[in-house]
């Protein structure tokens, strides 16, 4: 028994050592299973709502509007518009019937078939040219709205013109056409939308 003294010593001093190590991660462990779990609560999207696409010839005010004799047409701002030319230079003579100071122009391109061109009064810029359309245009001379294949004329005569007719809307802003939204059908819901 005398020999087995200190192996009991060993024994025991192991232990209390053992104990010493593990009893912080033990305390730790303890709080662990202690502290409350935050219940997380999922919620369900909320259901994405179509954007409507119904722009007003009200809600986009001419800024300006020009009086005077119109600006030549200045066929270096867009070379293409020079297939038209002199449809383009003879119309844009008129003065502006768009936006306050600007020129539509428009031409024939076969059966449900129009073309256009709109020209600055001010400057003789070719703001926008080779668009084309099924069911013609429509705009105000005191409105920046611009529309491509009104959905009126489309419903007017719906087999005049193909399923695939959209209903464009842009806002001459800055010298350049800029798409607000398109639709397609008689719905108002968004095909496309750019940023304003």
């Amino acid at each position: 028994m005398r020999h087995a003294l200190p192996f009991i010593i060993i024994a025991l001093i192991l232990i209390i050592a053992v104990y010493v190590i593990l009893q912080p991660l033990l305390e730790e462990e303890k709080q662990l299973t202690q502290t409350p779990v935050e219940e997380v609560v999922v919620q369900e999207p909320e259901p994405v709502k179509p954007l409507i696409c119904d722009p007003q010839f009200k809600d986009y005010p001419a800024i300006d509007s020009f009086t005077g004799t119109p600006a030549s047409v200045d066929f270096a701002t867009n070379e293409d518009a020079l297939e038209y030319k002199t449809k383009i230079a003879k119309v844009a003579k008129t003065g502006p019937d768009f936006a306050g100071s600007y020129t539509v122009i428009d031409w024939g391109c076969g059966t449900s078939c129009q073309g256009g061109a709109i020209v600055s009064a001010k400057t003789g810029a070719v703001v926008a040219f080779g668009f084309s359309a099924e069911a013609g245009f429509d705009y105000t001379s005191s409105s920046r709205l611009f529309v491509i294949n009104p959905l009126e004329n489309i419903l007017e005569s719906p087999q005049s013109f193909s399923s695939s007719a959209k209903t464009s809307y842009y806002e001459v802003a800055g010298n350049e056409l800029k798409l607000i939204c398109e639709k397609s059908g008689n719905t108002n819901i968004i095909e496309k939308n750019e940023s304003r």
